[in-house]
């Protein structure tokens, strides 16, 4: 089985809350963790706990699990 990770931090020094920006109507980390669907079932989000915590709930918005 195939795991595919998506790292993210929103403290980032050239484009800040890069994963809360939006493209298209939607953030960048909805069509990061979108594409990773795509190639697995199994994905897994890492990022600071509390860059975790500003993101939640558009993580729950979009129907992926916590």
């Amino acid at each position: 089985m195939l795991t595919v990770i998506v790292p993210f931090r929103l403290e980032s020094s050239r484009f800040p809350n890069k994963a809360i920006s939006l493209f298209k109507s939607k953030a960048l980390l909805t069509h990061a963790l979108s594409l990773a669907n795509k190639i697995s079932n199994n994905v897994i989000l890492t990022s600071p706990h509390t860059d975790f915590l500003k993101v939640r709930s558009i993580i729950k918005s979009e129907n992926y699990e916590s």
